[in-house]
């Protein structure tokens, strides 16, 4: 069974940025990778994530040990900035 991790260099997610021009208005839509550009950019998570969010988005406690714990069961190791905010989230109560 081939498996695609969405992984790159360093532990980084990789990210498909779209430009508006890219972007359908209103709804949703499932992305046509046929479609995208070849010079379509690349760019990390922590570009494209918002900074200050509602508590309610944010991770519970729980769901981190649970992060944590099943990826040790498994066996995968967790990319560093990753597992660290894992182990910070679970300080911050």
């Amino acid at each position: 069974m081939s498996r695609y991790e969405q992984q790159g260099k360093n532990g980084q997610t990789l990210v498909l940025c779209l430009e508006k021009k890219e972007m359908q208005s209103g709804g949703f839509s499932t992305l046509n990778f046929s479609a995208c550009h070849n010079d379509a950019k690349e760019c990390s998570l922590s570009q494209v994530l918002e900074k200050n969010v509602a508590g309610k988005y944010l991770l519970s406690e729980k769901a981190c040990k649970g992060i944590l714990n099943r990826a040790e069961k498994r066996n995968r190791i967790l990319p560093p900035l990753l597992k660290a905010a894992l182990l910070n989230s679970n300080t911050q109560t």
